[in-house]
């Protein structure tokens, strides 16, 4: 095997797709509760703590992937940070209206 500029361009693309990768994957472990919040219109044995944990965890890794020059520890946990801020306001939202 010949270690030449090709071999480390396709290593570090590699690498950067297994990040990728897992970011889809922990990303999507969102969106079946926010689908079942939304069609149950309810929202009580959800943890509010567990998602203000989750996005305050996600920003952390962001200036994190910021400092390191990271794209895809950035990209992955905007995302994960924007599903769970969003998870967060829709049990907001439904604890509300199920208060009335």
């Amino acid at each position: 095997m010949v270690f030449d500029g090709s071999f480390f361009y396709e290593y570090f693309y590699s690498v950067e797709s297994i990040g990728y990768f897992a970011g889809v994957l922990t990303s999507t472990m969102f969106i079946p509760q926010i689908a079942h919040m939304l069609k149950t219109r309810s929202a009580r044995d959800v943890s509010l703590t567990a998602y203000v944990i989750s996005t305050t965890s996600g920003l952390l890794w962001i200036l994190y992937g910021v400092l390191k020059g990271s794209a895809v520890i950035v990209v992955v946990n905007t995302v994960i940070s924007a599903l769970a801020i969003t998870t967060a306001l829709i049990k907001i939202a439904l604890d509300k209206s199920n208060l009335r």
